[in-house]
């Protein structure tokens, strides 16, 4: 997940850890919550995972294994004053699906806030 402001510039990269769908989340929950602890209520999140945008949508379907982190999400996104969760297929969205793809290696949580500690090989990308 990439955090971007109104102009799609560059704020900060959450990165989940564990698997797939988990990680999904873990970066979901991250960047909501930092969105909500500095000002910004108005959220607009893109995913590339089918299923995190379907659970977060339709508030149903999702794991009894994801449920606590899953109503935790929930919870987040009912403080936001507006709150839209949409598909981004993965080819479209590279610098979140490259991140997705290093947060499996990462042993805690981990999150960049510069463009400068995003890895160089994503650095270019998410400035597009």
């Amino acid at each position: 997940m990439i955090i971007r402001d109104h102009n799609y510039g560059f704020i900060a990269a959450p990165l989940g850890k564990g698997t797939y769908n988990l990680a999904e989340i873990e970066a979901a929950l991250l960047g909501i919550q930092w969105c909500l602890s500095n000002g910004f209520s108005k959220i607009y999140l893109e995913s590339d995972s089918t299923l995190l945008v379907q659970w977060l949508n339709n508030g149903k379907g999702f794991p009894w294994s994801m449920k606590m982190k899953l109503q935790q999400l929930s919870n987040l996104c009912q403080q936001c004053g507006e709150f839209i969760c949409s598909h981004a297929y993965r080819e479209a969205n590279y610098p979140a699906d490259s991140l997705s793809k290093l947060s499996h290696q990462l042993p805690t949580l981990t999150n960049c806030t510069t463009l400068s500690s995003l890895p160089s090989h994503i650095r270019g990308f998410a400035l597009l």
